[in-house]
């Protein structure tokens, strides 16, 4: 890599194409060692979205089994679990407990309705899963007379005011059988905050309140007395707490009533971003059109987080495909009222949790097949007119194996006939292979890499989506490994960094979506600290997702808890004074 200047986007079209096509020459010289590739490990717990017991008779217990899954690859740890509702719902079967990967668990809730009408309550996981440390459930029933197994019918029916509702009635129970303007008991909302404002997810049905409950239902969050609907906001402290104050779906800088500063333009796959300077960083964003904005052109952009799948996002948020490069997305609320979840059916995007319908079905994005967690799922390369972005992207979705195609590294002529939906050539001197998406060096079997290249000859998406290929025969070294010798074909990534020769030795790099893909720099020598930074250069294809790079430091407290590793007091390049070690 050569010290980076600016680009026009012509130069940066022809530098992503030669890049592409011009790497089948190999260099010289013996390895001196390799090392395995860092994979990443984390458990994911996978457990439904509700539990519904149906119709139970009062003065009755029915009990139902819930399976609590890690499909991750390493433990699962169940902190706690419980039920908000107690009285109602009862937990046995499971407290704490650990579940190892591909394994499950199961806990047992009883629903014991002391009331006639719907009862619903929450199970409350924590765990150890990282993206989802507290996963909660829908419990429901519906409480029912009479008493026995005789079903209710017109001859047992006791409505003295002859409004419909009575003993035993069709209709249900009546508050105030001898007048006939009142009739079916009313939902009534838990109010856990007691902020006058209940919580849709917990509902009891009665003639009056029970103590803590109203009648309101639309508390977003019913642990804040500070978040309700009729909350403003507004100013810099409630536009920066990271909280949807007033329960719109739409927290901090992504609401219409707090100011931010527009980051520009959208980036598109040839510009800069302007998000993610070298130095600092707080891990990887691009600035974005906020898909639902309101505000006028020029006012929609911001800094976005990035993602490889919707559990890296917080809850209510989708992870959106981007314009700016092949298969990366970034995090922005989902809006909408009864959001479908992956795999159900859609007519559009705005009725998935995904923010995606492909095909009929809601279907979530996803960097490598590792983020697709669904019964034989992979991640399949499609290419699609996405509805906030109005041209044709390029992305990954998770979708069921199809049957009958070609498996990874077999020889093709079209995406349509392999099973991961990539057919590409990252060298011009050797055939088109099925490939599959990968966002880092580990998601491609040993010996091979990430990296840009065409995609089925589709020249308007082609150069860059990120897949697997072979990686240089003379290479040998990993990410973060020198490349002093030798250059590009020392590495397996075929990235060689010399972007600062009068400060770093040179290295290879190599693609990344978070900080957590990149490993040491110099590895058994100075174990520094690498992060996932998005930006091109002249060596780097521009902007195919991100790169890793060195964590520079001017002090410790820029390391998040390791030391400033201090060699350039006199900040030459304009660099930091250091880089982070990695422990």
């Amino acid at each position: 890599m050569h010290t980076r200047h600016h680009q026009t986007p012509a130069k940066r079209v022809f530098l992503a194409i030669l890049w592409a096509f011009l790497i089948s020459s190999t260099g010289c010289g013996k390895p001196k060692y390799t090392s395995e590739p860092l994979s990443e490990t984390a458990p994911i717990l996978s457990v439904a979205n509700s539990l519904d017991f149906e119709t139970v008779l009062l003065e009755t217990t029915k009990h139902l089994e819930i399976k609590i899954q890690n499909t991750g690859n390493s433990p699962l740890i169940i902190r706690s679990i419980y039920t908000l509702n107690e009285q109602r719902f009862t937990l046995s079967g499971i407290t704490t407990v650990q579940i190892e990967p591909s394994d499950e668990a199961v806990a047992t809730i009883g629903f014991a309705p002391s009331q006639v009408g719907l009862v619903t309550s929450e199970l409350i996981i924590e765990s150890n899963d990282t993206n989802s440390p507290t996963t909660s459930v829908l419990l429901r029933g519906i409480g029912a007379v009479p008493g026995d197994d005789e079903p209710i019918s017109d001859e047992t029916c006791i409505d003295v005011d002859e409004d419909g509702f009575g003993l035993n009635c069709n209709e249900g129970p009546d508050c105030d059988d001898e007048d006939p303007t009142v009739q079916a008991p009313s939902p009534w909302y838990a109010d856990a905050d007691h902020d006058t404002y209940g919580s849709p997810l917990r509902v009891e049905f009665g003639c009056h309140p029970p103590a803590g409950y109203v009648a309101d239902d639309s508390d977003c969050d019913d642990t804040n007395p500070d978040v309700n609907i009729d909350r403003p906001e507004v100013g810099d402290v409630l536009c920066t707490d990271g909280l949807d104050n007033d329960c719109d779906g739409e927290p901090d800088s992504f609401d219409t009533d707090c100011t931010f500063e527009d980051c520009g333009e959208p980036a598109y796959v040839h510009t800069t971003d302007v998000c993610d300077p070298e130095y600092p960083s707080m891990g990887p964003s691009i600035c974005e059109e906020y898909p639902n904005s309101i505000m006028p052109e020029g006012y929609r952009e911001q800094c976005m987080q990035i993602c490889r799948n919707r559990r890296d996002c917080p809850d209510g948020f989708a992870c959106y495909p981007s314009r700016r490069s092949l298969n990366l997305h970034f995090c922005a609320p989902a809006l909408g009222v009864n959001l479908q979840p992956d795999g159900a059916s859609c007519v559009g995007d705005s009725g998935c949790q995904s923010a995606v319908c492909h095909d009929g079905s809601c279907r979530g994005v996803c960097t490598r097949d590792a983020d697709c967690t669904g019964q034989n799922e992979v991640c399949y390369a499609v290419v699609r007119t996405h509805s906030y972005i109005g041209s044709e992207i390029a992305t990954g979705l998770c979708v069921p194996k199809p049957a009958n195609r070609l498996p990874y590294g077999e020889i093709c002529t079209s995406a349509i006939q392999c099973e991961s939906g990539v057919c590409s050539a990252a060298y011009i001197d050797q055939p088109a292979r099925c490939s599959k998406p990968c966002g880092t060096m580990s998601d491609c079997p040993w010996g091979d890499r990430c990296a840009p290249a065409i995609y089925d000859n589709n020249p308007n998406v082609g150069y860059g989506f990120r897949s697997c290929g072979p990686a240089p025969e003379s290479s040998y070294a990993s990410i973060g490994e020198s490349c002093y010798t030798f250059g590009a074909t020392e590495c397996r990534s075929f990235f060689c960094d010399s972007t600062h020769p009068s400060l770093l030795e040179p290295y290879c790099t190599g693609h990344c979506d978070a900080d957590t893909d990149c490993p040491m720099l110099y590895p058994g020598a100075h174990n520094l600290k690498m992060k996932c930074t998005m930006g091109s250069s002249m060596e780097i294809a521009p902007l195919i997702g991100g790169y890793c790079t060195p964590k520079w430091c001017n002090a410790d407290a820029d390391c998040n808890g390791t030391s400033c590793f201090i060699f350039n007091d006199a900040g030459a390049d304009g660099m930091p004074k250091g880089i982070c070690q990695a422990y």
